[in-house]
């Protein structure tokens, strides 16, 4: 099956995950500031505060954040696709569809045109030749052909810009922090249930590994965004 790309859909899908994008969000903020009131919180004290307050700036807030900018990226590039494929394809319009069995039809039936044009200037020439004793005409000349293979190359041109376009899309930046962020989350199930004190998630918390890629991360994406 070949592609097949309304670019009206394609930009209402864009506005769609724009509204859901700020919506998550926003929910996200809410959150990690709901994270912070515990650190902030005169409900813990001693080793154990320590703790709770390293497993949250290091890793819930961490993912947190690591979410919130990864929806803002995925919106950035689904905006910067939808760009990038009228830019590469060619085409300006928000209401066009591109589809590439129609494409192929289409260069289908100019060729059958092209053939049934030619026979009907054969047959204009036999007529011409039947009465070239009784007046001088000569057979009708027509940029028919060349503007049909022009329409032809231009179908072409469409296809091959789509799967140009369909090549460059590879992995993103936010892929791979969106898979950062399931592993921490699993690693994160694994200590749930060990004492604050105990040494293995102590060694979880106080890792910051996860928290420094985030905020390498997002400013990646703030400056981006700029």
């Amino acid at each position: 099956m070949g592609f097949y790309v309304d670019t009206a859909e394609m930009k209402k899908a864009v506005e769609e995950y724009q509204k859901l994008s700020k919506t998550a969000q926003s929910q996200l903020n809410t959150a990690k500031n709901a994270m912070n009131g515990i650190i902030n919180s005169n409900a813990m004290s001693g080793k154990v505060r320590q703790a709770i307050s390293a497993d949250i700036n290091n890793n819930q807030n961490a993912v947190l954040v690591g979410l919130k900018s990864s929806y803002l990226a995925v919106e950035m590039e689904l905006h910067q696709a939808y760009q990038d494929f009228k830019g590469t394809t060619g085409e300006s319009s928000d209401s066009a569809v591109l589809s590439e069995e129609v494409l192929i039809k289409a260069k289908s039936d100019i060729d059958k045109m092209k053939q049934t044009y030619q026979e009907q200037v054969k047959s204009f020439q036999s007529v011409y030749s039947s009465i070239s004793d009784l007046i001088s005409l000569s057979a009708s000349k027509s940029d028919f052909n060349q503007v049909a293979d022009a329409t032809k190359k231009y179908a072409d041109e469409i296809i091959k810009k789509v799967n140009q376009f369909d090549s460059k899309q590879g992995n993103s930046a936010n892929e791979d922090m969106i898979q950062s962020l399931n592993i921490q989350i699993k690693s994160a199930q694994k200590v749930g249930g060990l004492s604050y004190t105990d040494p293995r998630f102590l060694a979880f918390a106080n890792s910051t590994a996860l928290a420094d890629n985030v905020q390498a991360f997002q400013k990646n994406v703030t400056e981006a965004d700029k």
